[in-house]
């Protein structure tokens, strides 16, 4: 058995998988178990995969039909056998002493997580650096007092990324949470992750260092419409709900902020990216017509989400198009 389980999720990226594989191969935590999940890649990625498994025993490879991230990392996980699981994409790289950190500080704390911080690495080769509204370990008093009341993110209250691959999980926790994973997830996949582990688990650590770096390409830099984000979206929230629920916890409240975000960005690309005006009309109705963000309680709002809000119930298609442009 290993220390830690590294699973990488790989579609058609062969332009930068090899700095990818090189990054985890050089740590200076060498007890690892790398599980390479190719996802019907169609460019030379799988091959690569193939050529590090040949040279590196730590490395497996699974080549499967293109299911999307959520199947890959699935299967991934079933073959899993480390104290520890991080997910990482496979155009990014880590710093050499990534897993070292996560690791050292996991088990010195005896946490079942422990999150670092990441850089962004833009599309011209600059750096920015994110940040976390985290300090120190995080026993259960702690997570219930300081990170439930805040554990859905994708609102301006966000003290976290839902990213799972500054997160380093502790692997019984980790499968035991894959019961409110859903496969089909097109979108949101980490939110349901991040959410089902840190909300059952007992303790936890931030390293406050950028040890991951997640690379922005320019394809990422121009939002898309994808109709099917509206179901996988629904499906993540009921997840999260659900998993929330089984710990004794209600975050129904912040799922509706959750929502009114993410309905007026989907909005926001159907503007950007739609040219007929029925077929916006009707991306408005379907995101403003969900009942799951009645009842919202505003109180502590930000003054931008209660226009998003308001927005979202008047359904109007002129302010709508006006306010998305510069907000």
């Amino acid at each position: 058995m290993s220390k830690v389980s590294v699973i990488i999720p790989v579609y058609n990226v062969e332009n930068f998988l090899k700095q990818c594989l090189d990054s985890v191969a050089n740590q200076t935590l060498q007890d690892f178990q790398v599980i390479v999940v190719d996802d019907g890649s169609t460019d030379g990625s799988g091959k690569i995969c193939d050529d590090y498994a040949a040279l590196d025993s730590r490395f497996i490879v699974i080549h499967k039909i293109n299911g999307g991230l959520a199947s890959a990392r699935l299967a991934g996980a079933e073959k899993a056998t480390g104290d520890y699981i991080i997910n990482i994409d496979g155009d990014d790289y880590l710093e050499k002493d990534m897993l070292k950190s996560l690791y050292d500080a996991a088990i010195t704390n005896d946490c079942d997580v422990a999150v670092c911080t990441f850089n962004r690495i833009l599309p011209d080769g600059s750096i920015q650096k994110a940040g976390y509204k985290l300090s120190g370990v995080y026993d259960r008093q702690r997570i219930k007092k300081e990170l439930v009341p805040f554990i859905v993110p994708g609102t301006d209250a966000e003290i976290f990324s839902p990213n799972v691959w500054t997160k380093l999980i502790r692997r019984e926790l980790y499968l035991k949470n894959l019961t409110y994973y859903d496969k089909n997830l097109s979108m949101s996949e980490d939110v349901v992750i991040t959410v089902a582990n840190l909300i059952n688990a007992q303790s936890l650590v931030y390293v406050d260092k950028p040890l991951y770096n997640y690379r922005i390409t320019e394809g990422q830099m121009t939002a898309k419409y994808r109709a099917e984000y509206y179901d996988s979206e629904k499906t993540a929230e009921e997840k999260v709900i659900g998993a929330a629920a089984a710990a004794g916890y209600d975050v129904s409240q912040q799922i509706k902020r959750r929502y009114v975000n993410f309905a007026f960005w989907q909005i926001k690309t159907a503007f950007l990216n739609l040219k007929d005006k029925a077929e916006i009309k009707r991306v408005i109705k379907k995101w403003s017509d969900n009942k799951i963000y009645s009842g919202a309680d505003k109180s502590c709002w930000s003054v931008k989400e209660k226009i998003k809000y308001f927005l979202l119930k008047n359904k109007n298609y002129t302010l709508l198009k006006l306010v998305c442009k510069n907000l």
